[in-house]
Formats: C-alpha cells, sequence, structure tokens
C-alpha cells in the first residue's frame, strides 16, 4: 500500500516546508503529535476545491496515522495549548500581518488554526489566477 509520501511533489515539499516554519513560529514544537497532524490538516484543508468540515479531515489524518478521530482533534488542540502555554501564539500575527489574536491569553481553535494556515498558504505561496483566465476559459469547457 502507496503511503502520502510516496506521492508528493516538489510543491508538496514546499508548502510542508511554509507550514513547518509557521508552526514554529507560533511555538508549536515537532516533537508533538499534533504537529505532524496539523500540518497534514492544513495540507488537506489547502487542497479541498470547496469548503471542507474539519471533522472530515480528522477522519483522514486519523486513517493515515491509524488513530482514532478523537486523537487527532486532542492531539491538534493540545499543540495549540503548547504554543499559548508558551505564549509564542501570538506569532500569528507576524505571519498574518494582521491582528488575529490579540494577546498572550488569547486561543484560537482547531479549526481556525487549520483554516488560517490554509488560507494564508494559498494566498502566499500560490500565483493568483489572472482576470484573463476567468475571461477566456480553454477550449474544452
Amino acid at each position: 500500500m502507496n503511503s502520502y509520501a510516496d506521492f508528493r511533489n516538489e510543491s508538496d515539499v514546499l508548502a510542508e516546508k511554509w507550514i513547518y516554519d509557521s508552526l514554529l513560529a507560533i511555538g508549536i514544537m515537532p516533537h508533538l503529535k499534533g504537529f505532524s497532524q496539523t500540518v497534514r490538516a492544513v495540507v488537506l484543508t489547502a487542497e479541498s476545491v470547496c469548503k471542507v468540515n474539519i471533522k472530515d479531515i480528522y477522519v483522514l489524518i486519523a486513517r493515515e496515522s491509524d488513530c482514532k478521530q478523537e486523537n487527532v482533534e486532542r492531539n491538534i488542540r493540545n499543540a495549540i495549548c503548547y504554543a499559548q502555554s508558551n505564549e509564542t501564539l501570538i506569532g500569528i500575527n507576524k505571519i498574518a500581518g494582521v491582528e488575529i489574536v490579540k494577546n498572550k491569553y488569547s486561543s484560537l481553535s482547531n479549526n481556525q488554526l487549520v483554516s488560517l494556515l490554509a488560507h494564508l498558504y494559498l494566498q502566499k505561496l500560490c500565483p493568483p489566477r489572472s482576470i484573463s483566465a476567468f475571461l477566456h476559459p480553454p477550449a474544452y469547457l
């Protein structure tokens, strides 16, 4: 059986590096189980074409990690709490360029963090589409 790692390409590696760096900047450390699961949740959210339910993401990650959905949710929440307890979660403001977290005592939910990082990833790393691509669609459409 092929794993997710077998199908990664260069853009996947760049995406994951940006997500790793962002998580490190807000104080979520790689030794936490929630670190890799948060990275995967952000990637899956960014890859989804339509709005996705975070619970569905937990199910996919749980299958990949061979654990329960509740464990994935807890691990990501634990990673966020770790950053909050170290008073580094406020670093998300620098990544986003706006004030997301008001002070060192504020927190984010799992869904807020994953959605925000997915949005920022798409905004910063994916090239914007030209308006002409919408005005002149390919002939096969």
